[in-house]
């Protein structure tokens, strides 16, 4: 088996990122990062008060093909890995999973620890899972945000997205945002 291409990336205060497909290798790095969210960003990921990441949400979380269900995890080289691996620190994912009955939507979820939002990782994350969906005909992601997220509300609008009252819940609204061709992705 090959490793994943690594990509590099800089923070919106300049420092580096590494970003690459997750394996299932990830994993101890998956649940540290986990540890590190506060409760708050669980929550906003989770949309319950989840404490630890269970067996089968393991198994979910790092199910991936590379063409139906894609995860890109984030790393910080400059500090040092809790798990032992030398890419350094885990501090985000971002993942699709392709509609079945619509190939050309996929529902996506980001997570960055709590040290590192609003600091352009989600942004890097979600370039390069563009990118990868692009290429494999995804035109739109789609998302149930809680109502109250305003961060990523805000992330929505800026990538020309659209929020509609979710059918489910009250405190929930369901976004759509269109994938943006690679030559538009591209920074600068």
């Amino acid at each position: 088996m090959t490793a994943p291409r690594t990509m590099t990336a800089t923070t919106a205060d300049g420092a580096p990122l590494r970003l690459r497909p997750l394996t299932a290798a990830d994993q101890p790095a998956l649940e540290a990062a986990f540890h590190r969210l506060s409760e708050q960003s669980r929550y906003r990921r989770f949309f319950a008060g989840t404490v630890r990441l269970t067996p089968s949400m393991l198994h979910y979380l790092l199910d991936v093909d590379d063409e139906h269900r894609v995860a890109i995890v984030a790393f910080d080289p400059w500090r040092p890995s809790e798990v032992g691996t030398d890419e350094g620190l885990g501090i985000g994912v971002a993942r699709y999973v392709r509609d079945v009955e619509d190939p050309a939507v996929a529902d996506v979820a980001v997570t960055v620890v709590d040290d590192y939002q609003r600091r352009g990782v989600a942004s890097s994350l979600l370039t390069v899972l563009g990118r990868h969906a692009w290429e494999r005909g995804i035109r739109h992601f789609r998302a149930d945000v809680l109502a109250e997220n305003q961060p990523v509300l805000d992330i929505v609008r800026r990538r020309g997205g659209s929020i509609a009252p979710h059918p489910e819940g009250a405190n929930l609204v369901e976004v759509l945002v269109p994938v943006p061709a690679p030559a538009d992705a591209l920074p600068g």
